[in-house]
């Protein structure tokens, strides 16, 4: 879609955003994390998460951050027909005339703030949707723009609802605290998720699936946990020489899936610890063995 170009909607904030953005990511993210966290060494971080984030979104408010943005634009060009599609997307209502895949008896077990059928009709966009993305980070653009401008926070970081905030003091991040759950009730219409986070850097920053400490980041424990219970490798040693190509290809994927994850942390004695298929082309058997 021609009009999706991040930059062209982001300000000051844009170095300070890392989902869905060119040249940014999760693995960027901890990184800076880790080096904010060094240049407020020994200090506090503040971390934060929106309740029910891309279901608490104002529709109203939405457009008329993109109706302010378009028609300050300068582009002679297609500024009716951007708005005209915003309007469009933005407002659609994915409650009516879907396709639902699965057991819909389940969707009265939801909280009422964690679907689309139970909030009103002028709040939530679908979360799957590349769209909504994208919106999210145009919705939250004056956010963080207040952190960086009128609070004047240094080091900040972003991930779509979840952001932390580094400081050596932490009475400032206290302050800072109310500051930011003013500025989203009032303006933005969001509450705060309960579990706030304030602690000290040696206390480790559990963020986007690592622990980021000043001198080195692990992954978080969950993920390994759940794949020491696949109990992998005694099972691709179980089922050796009967597989398909289909399921050597399982076994592999889920593999490369782990250690891609896991190699942006320190993670040399983890591999070590959990093991990994060493063979040097697993697709190389005899099945009529």
């Amino acid at each position: 879609m021609l009009f999706l170009r991040t930059n062209d909607f982001l300000s000051w904030s844009k170095h300070d955003v890392y989902n869905n953005r060119k040249d940014k990511g999760i693995h960027r993210a901890i990184q800076q994390a880790k080096r904010y966290m060094n240049a407020t060494h020994k200090g506090y971080y503040l971390q934060l998460d929106i309740k029910g984030f891309f279901y608490s979104l104002d529709k109203n408010i939405l457009f008329m951050k993109i109706f302010h943005d378009i028609s300050n634009a300068k582009m002679p060009l297609m500024k009716k027909e951007i708005l005209w599609l915003s309007n469009k997307i933005i407002y659609h209502d994915p409650t009516r005339n879907y396709i639902f895949k699965g057991d819909k008896s389940k969707l009265a077990l939801l909280p009422s703030h964690k679907t689309l059928f139970k909030i009103p009709k002028s709040k939530g966009l679908p979360i799957g949707n590349l769209t909504s993305q994208f919106f999210a980070n145009v919705y939250m653009n004056d956010f963080d723009n207040f952190i960086k401008r009128k609070l004047k926070v240094k080091y900040y970081i972003r991930y779509v609802d979840d952001f932390v905030l580094f400081d050596t003091s932490k009475e400032r991040l206290q302050v800072l605290y109310g500051e930011i759950e003013n500025y989203l009730n009032h303006m933005l219409k969001l509450e705060l998720r309960a579990d706030t986070k304030l602690k000290k850097h040696t206390d480790g920053l559990d963020f986007l699936g690592y622990i980021i400490r000043e001198n080195y980041i692990l992954t978080r424990q969950r993920v390994v946990k759940n794949y020491k219970k696949t109990n992998y490798l005694q099972a691709y040693e179980n089922q050796k020489g009967k597989m398909t190509l289909e399921e050597i290809k399982k076994f592999l994927s889920v593999q490369a899936s782990f250690v891609a994850h896991i190699k942006h942390s320190n993670s040399f004695n983890l591999m070590s610890k959990v093991g990994k298929i060493n063979e040097s082309n697993p697709f190389d058997f005899d099945r009529d063995e």
